[in-house]
């Protein structure tokens, strides 16, 4: 006779019991699972919003709503238990909205992934600049990694740094490129320095180039400015005029997107063929320190909102070649296709009031069809060293304010209409060293200051 008290246990019922914890566990480990799989989704997404500070405000909140929408539904699973096949619609849902997303704002495609697919996207980019160069740098771009691999050093001119556990390339400076513009360079998002100088592109800057978010240095000049003395000692005139023909002549315009290049501080687009404005979206780069426009094709007048630019201490925007002192200046005019001359327009246009370009020490503004008279605003730049508006059509005297600029060092008001005299403060003036005043309208007996170094060169020499 078998007993069933209370001490003994129903061999069913704790079977039975056992079958639903084991069930209950396995549900749990399933949502467990589901639940990292969505929290690593969420991590990738915060991930984005941290890289995205210089996106437009819609794209920040569109992205924003994604992400709490995201994290809500997080919590809902967490509270409620919904099923594993929930989660993963909802997962499925979550990337369908992020895809539309991208759709409304293609910027969200910058987004970073992993170490690994970021170097992989540098090699690929490096090979495709590779295979459009060909024969020219087949003997200093060896291998398929830019970066170096094994006992092949990394390729000329190609800089990499440590992030993670690979290699992404931070600097690309190559010389041997003809064509178009290379657009696999703009999927080089690590880039702090671009270097393209003296090289044969030709075409448009590509609106790409606003995703290169790291970018410092930014050259595409055909030849350093500093090196001008003594290319017009080595060589006769027409030699540097076919010199510069011979080098990058980007067209278009200058594209806004560069407006986008917050970590900005060197922009050099010198010596090309660029038309049209410059554009305003220049003055939304707050670490610009070198400003190079001169000798292109642009119009219009300079934005004064560049004045807002607290760390701008160069700023040239001279529109034509400044030989007037060579002997050869009608034959460099005539076979330059260098001179470009904006929209009439006055330097108080630039300096409208007297807080504006706080830190700038270089300001070239020669050769622009400038109009009116000298502003006495000028007085408030501070650390103005070099005044270059020679060849213009300025008028007017010359305003004795130019005195109280405390480190004007060389000024330059030559070949302009101005009347009057030389404030006799100028002469006596602690810093300035040369003053430049030819080809004016001004009273008998007003001089320059400073030695006057002027290249000669006949006609006969100059056809020999």
């Amino acid at each position: 006779m078998s007993s069933n008290g209370k001490g003994q246990s129903n061999p069913r019922e704790c079977s039975g019991a056992t079958s639903a914890m084991e069930k209950i566990q396995i549900q749990k480990a399933k949502q467990d699972d589901g639940l990292d799989d969505l929290s690593n989704g969420l991590r990738q997404l915060k991930e984005m919003a941290v890289d995205m500070a210089g996106f437009s405000a819609s794209a920040l909140a569109a992205a924003a709503f994604l992400l709490l929408l995201c994290l809500g539904q997080c919590r809902t699973v967490k509270r409620d238990g919904i099923s594993l096949r929930q989660s993963i619609v909802f997962s499925s849902h979550c990337q369908l909205i992020f895809c539309l997303l991208k759709r409304v704002h293609p910027s969200l495609l910058a987004y970073r992934g992993s170490d690994l697919e970021i170097y992989k996207d540098n090699i690929k980019a490096l090979n495709e600049i590779k295979a459009s160069l060909g024969w020219r740098v087949v003997y200093v771009w060896i291998g398929e990694d830019p970066c170096g691999d094994g006992n092949l050093p990394p390729w000329s001119g190609v800089t990499c740094s440590q992030q993670g556990d690979y290699r992404v390339v931070t600097e690309l400076e190559v010389y041997a490129i003809v064509g178009s513009f290379p657009i696999a360079v703009t999927n080089l998002l690590d880039l702090t320095r671009l270097d393209l100088h003296n090289n044969k592109l030709t075409g448009p800057i590509p609106p790409q180039i606003g995703q290169l978010r790291h970018l410092k240095i930014f050259d595409f000049v055909s030849w350093h400015i500093l090196d001008f003395n003594i290319i017009i000692v080595l060589f006769p005139c027409f030699l540097l005029c076919f010199r510069n023909l011979r080098w990058n002549k980007l067209q278009d315009g200058i594209p806004p997107e560069i407006g986008q290049l917050k970590k900005l501080t060197h922009l050099y687009l010198n010596f090309n063929n660029l038309k049209g404005e410059i554009p305003v979206e220049l003055a939304n780069l707050p670490e610009l320190r070198y400003l190079y426009l001169q000798e292109n094709r642009l119009s219009g007048e300079v934005p004064p909102e560049l004045g807002n630019l607290k760390n701008l201490q160069h700023l040239y925007c001279s529109l034509s070649f400044s030989l007037y002192s060579c002997a050869c200046i009608t034959v460099l005019i005539a076979y330059s296709c260098l001179l470009a001359y904006a929209s009439c327009w006055t330097l108080n246009d630039l300096i409208r009031d007297g807080d504006v370009f706080p830190s700038l020490r270089n300001l070239y503004l020669n050769d622009n069809q400038m109009t009116g008279s000298l502003p006495d605003q000028l007085a408030n730049m501070n650390n103005l060293e070099i005044l270059y508006l020679s060849n213009n059509k300025m008028t007017g005297p010359v305003t004795r304010k130019l005195v109280q600029i405390p480190r004007l060092t060389y000024l330059y008001l030559d070949h302009n209409a101005f009347t009057g005299g030389i404030p006799d403060g100028l002469y006596k003036h602690p810093f300035l060293k040369e003053l430049y005043i030819e080809g004016n309208q001004l009273k008998p007996g007003a001089k320059p200051k400073g030695v006057h170094k002027v290249f000669e060169l006949t006609d006969a020499e100059f056809l020999l």
